[in-house]
């Protein structure tokens, strides 16, 4: 494992994770999140979790993730326990990475053409799976019908901006926005909504993000969306099939992730470790 930096220098802290298992690059630019704000100058990301601002940083591929914290760490070990539950949870941080591509190319000499140690075209090693809000990956999904990352990034970057709270890169409020929180299910179910969400780009999505909201409201709210984590599959995909605009789209793909590595499979993975996600 290469070596790690001290645990925190400048109010950075490391994440004990070796690089080849957390790549912040490919991560983030991978497609699964939208509103990850990137200072290339700085290999600096501000993005929201759970409400909260994070900065995030990884100097070059061989360094580990780090982010920022104004808090003195709570003890001196530099394992996994010590690194906030948001950041944990968010990528998925109790998942070793090394073992799963290990299994995937004992299962599929395919993975190991392009995960083994002697490969050349492992672009995407270090891309970890997000858990992400259920309620901005909802919209986002909704807002990603018949459309490219780099207008569903626009289009959700004016949505928060319009209609999100401000999250500040210092603690008193008064220095640069860093980033916004998501709309609530309450601001996105007025009606009023479908002629605001029209007028800023996102056209024949608006109904179904204003009607999506109010039926959320309606049917559990952004409790039953976490629930959704801890039931059984099939109760959660009929679930999520009756939110408007969602329906037979989000059913496919749950059959997919049902189903055992396929051609359809390898041709998305191949596409991703086919693109330079490198700096």
């Amino acid at each position: 494992m290469p070596e790690l930096h001290e645990k925190q220098v400048n109010n950075w802290c490391s994440i004990p994770v070796c690089p080849k298992d957390f790549n912040l690059f490919a991560t983030l630019n991978s497609g699964q999140a939208f509103r990850w704000i990137s200072k290339p100058t700085d290999n600096e990301w501000h993005g929201v979790i759970n409400g909260k601002l994070w900065r995030l940083r990884q100097i070059d591929s061989s360094k580990p993730v780090e982010y920022y914290t104004l808090d003195k760490p709570t003890n001196t070990r530099s394992d996994l326990t010590d690194i906030p539950s948001d950041l944990f949870d968010y990528f998925r941080l109790g998942i070793n990475l090394s073992d799963l591509i290990k299994e995937w190319c004992i299962r599929d000499e395919w993975f190991t053409s392009r995960f083994s140690d002697a490969s050349s075209t492992d672009t995407a090693r270090g891309l970890r799976l997000m858990r992400q809000d259920p309620v901005e990956t909802l919209f986002a999904f909704i807002t990603s019908a018949n459309n490219n990352l780099t207008r569903i990034t626009k289009l959700l970057y004016k949505l928060c901006s319009l209609y999100g709270d401000p999250l500040y890169l210092d603690d008193d409020g008064d220095g640069n926005v860093g980033n916004w929180t998501f709309p609530s299910l309450e601001v996105l179910a007025q009606p009023k909504m479908i002629s605001e969400l029209q007028n800023i780009g996102f056209g024949y999505r608006s109904k179904f993000i204003v009607q999506a909201a109010d039926w959320l409201l309606k049917n559990g709210g952004k409790s039953r969306l976490y629930e959704l984590r801890t039931i059984p599959h099939s109760e959660a995909q009929a679930f999520l099939t009756q939110i408007p605009g969602i329906g037979k789209k989000i059913h496919f793909y749950t059959r997919m992730m049902d189903s055992k590595p396929n051609k359809k499979f390898k041709d998305m993975m191949h596409h991703v470790t086919s693109t330079d996600l490198s700096e």
